[in-house]
């Protein structure tokens, strides 16, 4: 039985000579993984996936320090009852949560949001709340444990949610009591429907963030029926508001920028300030933005110059359209964005923000996984100041991706 207590490791802080290196070997799975997820709760390092061995199903594991083994949380494949993707974690005093997209939740076969709490006196993952939780299919979830120990997950409540007005789906946020599994929308449900002037658009990429004082944040990627003729989204970040009943879009759609919404990322730093990473596609390339929020001036402003360029920012050839950006901000507020840079191998690559000469450099020589196959779907987080990446490794192509390795690696 997996003992629940995450206590918080060394706090790691930079070193005169930090290399990126493996943390512990491959992450074990039986056979590929899809979408997986790393992340970083309250100091250990935590993976979560599907395997495609065990019906598709989700699993999650920990890394171990002292045995610098990865050990599967609740027995593999138990995550999911079927196909599972898109999942995130959660934790927060004792609660460790996780939500996906999982196959065959509604009465009529469609797809849903697979809500999951972990038992760890049974050494199980549980359902948590009513089903079917989602009135639509439940794309890109994302969820985060509030300051008063209740589960918050925002999602694209759609196709077939929200009735027959909204088919491409809309942004909706629940709060669920992680006991009894009571469940109530944060606002209205598909709340961004009401803050879009035209009507049939379409939500993606949902990330979900809670600032110290339990405030929900939501950044997601919005295709209005303007847009969608020329295959265009536009970044969109809305904050709850308590007084009102209902969320207040943060600076417009676009950003105020006109800043895409392909494979957005949203991330709280510390303090709570606001921060969102924006693909920008180029003839024969691709390009990154960073924006953080100024309360004072009202306003998103640039964090440094557009950077990738060179690099050839890209994603997955398999699916790729389901990949976020991986943005995470350190303790001392410094922004990092790790990505697959098709000019060096199509391999993962980190940048870090540095204010001094006001770019985007390096995290370490350059690409440093293996050089004996491409990498994709990468994640970032941090454990103390030390930048985390999970990837698959070994898909160059579709048919690659099959025997591909699920690999972590730590710059410190």
């Amino acid at each position: 039985m997996l003992t629940l207590i995450l206590a918080l490791g060394p706090f790691l802080v930079p070193s005169q000579a930090p290399s990126w290196s493996p943390l512990g070997g491959p992450v074990p799975v039986a056979g590929r993984s899809m979408t997986p997820r790393l992340q970083v709760l309250e100091g250990r390092v935590a993976v979560t996936f599907r395997e495609r061995d065990l019906g598709l199903r989700g699993s999650v594991r920990l890394y171990d320090q002292s045995s610098e083994r990865w050990s599967a949380i609740g027995a593999p494949g138990t995550c999911s009852n079927r196909e599972d993707w898109w999942s995130r974690l959660a934790y927060r005093d004792q609660l460790l949560v996780r939500a996906s997209y999982e196959y065959g939740l509604h009465p009529d076969g469609g797809s849903g949001l697979n809500l999951r709490r972990f038992d760890p006196v049974a050494d199980a993952w549980v359902r948590l709340g009513p089903l079917p939780l989602s009135s639509g299919e439940a794309h890109t979830p994302d969820i985060e444990v509030s300051p008063r120990r209740t589960v918050l997950v925002a999602y694209q409540d759609g196709p077939r949610g929200n009735g027959p007005g909204q088919p491409e789906g809309a942004v909706s946020v629940q709060e669920v009591d992680p006991v009894s599994g009571a469940a109530r929308y944060i606002g209205s449900q598909g709340f961004s429907d009401l803050l879009v002037s035209s009507p049939r658009s379409k939500s993606w990429h949902v990330n979900l963030e809670v600032t110290s004082s339990g405030v929900p944040w939501v950044g997601w990627s919005e295709t209005r029926a303007s847009d969608m003729l020329f295959g265009r989204d536009l970044a969109a970040v809305a904050r709850f508001d308590e007084d009102s009943g209902g969320w207040v879009l943060v600076g417009g759609f676009g950003l105020g920028h006109g800043a895409r919404g392909d494979h957005l990322a949203f991330e709280l730093g510390p303090g709570d300030v606001p921060f969102a990473a924006t693909y920008v596609p180029l003839t024969g390339t691709g390009a990154v933005r960073v924006f953080r929020w100024d309360g004072a001036a009202a306003a998103w402003l640039r964090v440094g110059p557009e950077f990738g360029e060179l690099d050839g920012v890209d994603f997955s050839p398999e699916a790729g359209y389901r990949e976020y950006l991986a943005l995470a901000v350190d303790p001392a507020g410094v922004p990092h964005v790790a990505y697959r840079a098709r000019t060096l191998g199509e391999r993962i690559v980190v940048r870090r923000y540095e204010a001094a000469v006001d770019d985007w450099l390096l995290v370490g020589a350059g690409p440093f996984s293996l050089p004996n196959g491409a990498d994709d779907y990468v994640s970032l987080d941090f454990l103390g100041y030390a930048p985390v990446v999970a990837f698959r490794h070994g898909c160059s192509d579709t048919n690659v991706c099959l025997d591909s390795q699920l690999q972590v690696w730590i710059h410190r």
